[in-house]
């Protein structure tokens, strides 16, 4: 009796001491797989919100944040035009006066910079230390400036406007580019809509030192081979040719009369990157004096405002090359400084004080969507509109299989382990078993009546 006793109490220990490991165990595991749910349940990407807005030349507003697509409501807004879009909500928009309208809008939008490096870099136009700052609500795929332009210079999203990036896959093995014949701009941009609402007599220039942003700024090319005749230029840089005019195809600089500018400026330029400030330069020192040669005519559509668009590419190449803040930078960003702050006092004189500015940053990175980095884009951001709600939560297809395929792998080890541990306590301990072999516990001995 004194045996069976001692073997029944080392029966009780090693249950014990097994209980208590497994229920330790159950915690640990319990644990994991809890902070693994919540985690796969709430982890979501989002693209920086690093893109933003400063109006000037408008009555005081209220904004402080707004949808990308909102942008071209606003811009139409302060310059007395109809919404481009029919359901777009003013509610916070700067006020305006029917009876003195702008007579021009100038818009610059620059790549690859934030408030703090504008700042950063000593600047008096795009100084904006002081001024209030909109911040402009992306959609967190694709991550790309151009698609970010043209959304905001259509009022749609990528999956209407059809710009995913600098280029993207038609196909597995096709390749398309942005504003190209085959990858054109599928909607109305706030350009077209001003030449449109003039019937081509409102002056429309844009001037980049790359074809796809000045192409997303200017008036579609489509438009301007129906109507040769309309008040329309896009100038960009030509890495042979220098300063062309994308509608005839004129060479409007070369780059001898763009280097001995650039000497004017103490400028050397021995890079693609220098070629590129250089030529943007120029193209923006020479907006006065082309608009004021544009035919203008005295009918109605005069009512129009003008449209000039300044997208600066240049900032983004010496970043890729030299660093973000780099000296180059900054260098940069003073030179184009100088020069919009001259175009901006000569369009001025030229109309009269009636003009009305947006300073636009696309983004903060160098970042591109292109055919090569499509894949990872889709992987790692969500295909959906901007929201102005910080809590809203939105998961790509890619997301959420891996939250199923984590959430039921840890659904069927819990249940594993349950079972597990069922059948262990369910165990004839009495029995000979491999467990009990490969444990240092002393082994019950049988029951001898």
């Amino acid at each position: 009796e004194i045996r069976k006793f001692q073997v029944q109490r080392e029966k009780f220990e090693m249950e014990f001491a097994s209980c208590r490991f497994l229920f330790a165990l159950s915690i640990l595991m319990s644990r994991t797989h809890l902070f693994l749910f919540v985690f796969c349940l709430f982890v979501t990407v989002h693209a920086a919100d690093d893109a933003f807005l400063v109006l000037r030349g408008t009555a005081e507003h209220s904004l402080t944040s707004l949808a990308e697509q909102d942008v071209a409501d606003l811009i139409s807004h302060v310059n007395g035009l109809p919404p481009m879009n029919l359901e777009a909500n003013r509610k916070d928009f700067p006020q305006t006066d029917l009876f003195s309208t702008p007579a021009v809008n100038l818009l610059v939008a620059i790549e690859s910079v934030t408030p703090e490096l504008l700042n950063k870099a000593n600047t008096k136009f795009l100084n904006i230390e002081n001024e209030k700052t909109v911040e402009i609500a992306k959609a967190v795929y694709p991550e790309d400036s151009l698609a970010t332009l043209t959304t905001i210079m259509t009022g749609v999203n990528h999956t209407i406007h059809g710009i995913v990036g600098h280029s993207w896959k038609a196909s597995r093995d096709v390749g398309v580019d942005a504003y190209s014949p085959t990858g054109n701009c599928r909607s109305p941009k706030l350009a077209d809509y001003v030449a449109a609402q003039s019937e081509g007599y409102a002056k429309v220039i844009s001037v980049s030192g790359s074809k796809k942003i000045a192409a997303a700024m200017g008036v579609s090319d489509e438009i301007m081979q129906q109507h040769p005749d309309w008040n329309a230029q896009t100038l960009f840089f030509h890495r042979h040719r220098g300063l062309v005019n994308m509608y005839n195809d004129e060479t409007v600089q070369n780059f001898k009369l763009i280097g001995a500018n650039a000497s004017k400026r103490a400028m050397t330029l021995k890079t693609l990157e220098g070629h590129i400030l250089a030529t943007e330069l120029n193209a923006i020192a020479m907006i006065p004096h082309r608009l004021f040669h544009m035919e203008r005519s005295n009918s109605e559509a005069a009512q129009v405002p003008d449209f000039v668009g300044i997208g600066i590419h240049s900032i983004k190449a010496l970043s890729a090359r030299y660093g973000v803040g780099s000296p180059q930078v900054l260098d940069a960003l003073r030179l184009l400084d100088f020069e919009l702050q001259d175009v901006s006092v000569r369009l001025g004189a030229l109309y009269g004080d009636k003009v009305v500015t947006q300073i636009v940053g696309l983004e903060s990175s160098t970042n591109e969507h292109t055919f090569y980095t499509q894949r990872k884009q889709q992987i790692r951001l969500v295909e959906e509109e901007p929201t102005s709600d910080p809590d809203a939560t939105t998961y790509s297809q890619d997301e959420v299989t891996a939250f199923q395929t984590k959430f039921w792998v840890a659904i069927v080890l819990i249940i594993a382990f349950f079972l597990s541990t069922i059948t262990l306590f369910k165990m004839d301990k009495l029995e000979n078993s491999l467990i009990y072999r490969s444990t240092d516990a002393p082994r019950p001995i049988p029951d001898v009546s």
